[in-house]
This record gives C-alpha cells, structure tokens and sequence, in this order.
C-alpha cells in the first residue's frame, strides 16, 4: 500500500501540480488540512484536486478552510471524500481511518475528546488505524516550535495516540515541522509538509519517502 500524505499547501499552483504527479503512483491520498490560505481560491482548489488526482483524495479541513464551503464543493467529486469526526473502513486495504480537522491553536479540544470515546468503542480490536488531525500531538517533535514557543500542540490528540495507538498519526499546521517524525509507543507519528512524504506499508512495516 502506497499512501501520498501532504498538509497545509495553500492554494499555491506550483505545489499542487507537483502533488498530482506524486498521486499518479500511489493508492490513495491524505490530505491534513489548510490546502487555503483563508478559503480563498477554495472552488479552484478544490476542483483542481477533482480533476488531476487519479486516485482518491482523504480530506480534513484546517484552520483557515471554510468547513461549510468545502463539504459543498466536495459534493461535485466522486474522488475527494472528506472525513472530519468520521471513522472509514478501507476494505479493500484493510485499514481505518479517523479523522479530526479545523483548531490548531489549543491545548484540548472537548469535541475530540468526545469523539474519542466514541472511536474507542466502534473500533474494533487490533483494527489498524489512520488518525488523521490538522494540530499534532502534544510534547513531540511534531509539535515543538523552537526555545522559546516549546511546544503547541494538543493533548486530546496525544491521548487518543497513547490509547488507541494508531499504526499512523498525521498531522500538519505548523510549517516549522514539515518533514518531522517522532513516535509515541508503536505509533508513528509524521507532518508530512507541503511537498508531500510517500508512505509504503507492506506487511506491518512503515516505510517513508521523503524525497
């Protein structure tokens, strides 16, 4: 299984094109979130994911997309499929994948706290999981900005992690960590930056392309 993971592009064109030769090469994509800067250009955007990605494109929203107005336009394309506070089973690679978009700017997030409560219960035992969030986890190298900000991030992401130990926990929002991984317990964690990471998967064992 071959995933293309990328977060916080932007609307920028030039990333974007780059992005769709990458998705030629794999199964499937992800995306972590804030692919607009403030909603702008978001009907180009989001048609230019419609129309040059061959292969399924996993959304979440972040920070600066209108929620609203992307589930609008995703309504149009049959390949991006958003899943913001979703649990979806990828039969065919047998996988889950969770996904939680939008904040970024707080220490805990009370609806995902919710949420996970509820993916505690309907995923089932040893099921291998995607989590999928636009902050990183709290206290990781994910989420530590420099000396003097520390870290960022969020603690109900981290607990998920801690809990359910998803093989995969990816996130975006902060620039200053594209390209970062870090681990808590078996899970790897990964901000996979705006140029994207290839991610291969092949019997349990994770494997990074970061070039």
């Amino acid at each position: 299984m071959r995933i293309l993971t990328f977060t916080d592009v932007h609307g920028h064109p030039a990333t974007l094109k780059m992005l769709a030769k990458k998705a030629r090469n794999v199964d499937f994509c992800i995306c972590c979130g804030d692919f607009t800067t403030f909603s702008i250009d978001m009907d180009w955007v989001i048609d230019f994911f419609g129309r040059n990605f061959p292969v399924p494109v996993y959304m979440i929203h972040g920070n600066h997309d209108s929620y609203r107005r992307f589930l609008e336009l995703c309504k149009h394309y049959q390949n991006i499929i958003p899943f913001h506070l979703k649990l979806l089973k990828l039969k065919k690679h047998d996988i889950c994948m969770f996904g939680f978009g939008g904040g970024g700017f707080s220490f805990t997030e009370p609806v995902l706290e919710k949420a996970h409560k509820e993916l505690k219960k309907k995923l089932p035992p040893g099921e291998r999981l995607i989590l999928v969030t636009h902050a990183p986890a709290y206290h990781t190298s994910v989420d530590f900005l420099d000396e003097q900000r520390g870290h960022r991030g969020c603690n109900s992401s981290r607990k998920i992690i801690e809990d359910l130990q998803p093989m995969l926990a990816l996130s975006g929002h902060f620039h200053e960590t594209f390209g970062v991984d870090d681990k808590i317990g078996k899970s790897l964690l990964l901000n996979p930056g705006d140029e994207g990471i290839i991610i291969e998967v092949n019997d349990g064992k994770i494997k990074l392309k970061k070039k």
